[in-house]
């Protein structure tokens, strides 16, 4: 771990100025710490292991940002299913409409 300093040496100075030209002085910045993390073992396989999911389900269809030296593109991305193509369905919020529904239960929109 080490303490960066982070004041300019030369801060009564701009304050002495800041004070003339009429406005508020500078608080000296606080100092910071660095922490060098080095990468473990743990770390290396956690990135070599894939996350797979063990569901399908649909992503509906959103823009992504991307930033740019340029500015801001925006990408359409088409809805589609995510999962793999033998697993079942997520069980999700829907079904629980689905079941009071064919109870018989209304449902006021």
């Amino acid at each position: 771990m080490r303490d960066a300093d982070r004041t300019p040496p030369d801060l009564p100075r701009i304050n002495r100025k800041r004070e003339r030209k009429g406005k508020r002085q500078l608080d000296p910045l606080k100092s910071y710490y660095w922490i060098d993390v080095k990468p473990t073992e743990a770390d290396k396989t956690n990135r070599t292991n894939e996350v797979s999911i063990d569901y399908r389900e649909w992503v509906r269809g959103h823009f992504q940002r991307y930033h740019t030296a340029s500015g801001v593109v925006k990408n359409w991305v088409q809805a589609y299913v995510r999962g793999p193509m033998d697993a079942p369905w997520k069980e999700n919020r829907y079904r629980v409409l689905s079941d009071m529904q064919s109870r018989g239960s209304s449902l006021e929109v």
